[in-house]
């Protein structure tokens, strides 16, 4: 499995026009003009291939800069691969201590801090990255109505969705409701890695503990097994069934 290919926010051939907002095309070194339209105009900025990106300004140390936005989504999945990737080495050198000596020693306590802290972060990022696109899915401008309940119907905002509305309830009830399809519609082994992972993003978000250690144990012994790759592979999955091609593999042979 290869990196992503990495894309931004709004990546398009021509600058949108939208509530009539003016969109200007920056050029990003020329700090004195920048200053100077920035509270008038909606920043774009162009690559070298020729796309126009949606950017925003910020003040850094005085300097004014336009920073292109990226697709947040795809940054939260390139860094979960990106930790994968680490824990995976950090698992040799773990258990490579850990089976020269019956001792503990200072080296073996940074590997383990190490692999628990790259693991729980390459759960995290991968169900952040999940909710960042189940949110993306979501129409700004057209409600929710949920007619399931007998007593009285419900109308929900985009914000009142992602505010109000739990997480498995968004998947199996509110993005079929716009999209007429349902990637939960029927168990799998591909979507029960994305079940899988919900639990165990909620263990680590949620800690528990208790005299006896059992759930820190049971969470430790977790974070070792889980199937990273395959969970990966279906998070890539469950996006290209709403979005085709949305995550690809980059073309590069470099693998960072």
């Amino acid at each position: 499995m290869k990196h992503i290919k990495k894309k931004y926010y709004y990546q398009e051939k021509v600058v949108p026009v939208k509530n009539s907002n003016k969109g200007y095309v920056i050029d990003r070194p020329d700090s004195k003009t920048i200053k100077k339209i920035k509270k008038d105009v909606i920043p774009f900025i162009q690559t070298t291939d020729g796309f126009k990106v949606l950017s925003m300004f910020h003040n850094y140390n005085g300097t004014e800069v336009v920073i292109p936005i990226p697709d947040l989504t795809l940054v939260y999945n390139n860094n979960a691969y990106l930790n994968n990737l680490t824990r995976k080495e950090q698992e040799k050198k773990l258990f490579k201590k850990l089976l020269d000596t019956s001792e503990i020693t200072e080296v073996a306590t940074n590997e383990l801090y190490a692999y628990i802290g790259v693991a729980s972060s390459s759960i995290i990022q991968m169900f952040t990255s999940i909710e960042s696109f189940t949110n993306h899915l979501i129409p700004d401008d057209q409600p929710y109505i949920n007619s399931s309940r007998r007593d009285r119907t419900e109308s929900y905002t985009k914000d009142q969705i992602q505010i109000h509305i739990k997480f498995w309830d968004k998947m199996k009830d509110v993005l079929p409701y716009f999209h007429s399809k349902n990637f939960f519609q029927k168990q799998t082994p591909t979507n029960s890695h994305i079940t899988k992972l919900k639990e165990l993003r909620d263990e680590i978000v949620h800690t528990k503990s208790n005299q006896v250690f059992e759930s820190q144990s049971n969470l430790i012994e977790k974070l070792l097994k889980f199937k990273y790759d395959e969970t990966l592979l279906a998070i890539r999955k469950f996006m290209n069934f709403y979005i085709p091609e949305y995550i690809v593999e980059c073309d590069c042979n470099d693998d960072f």
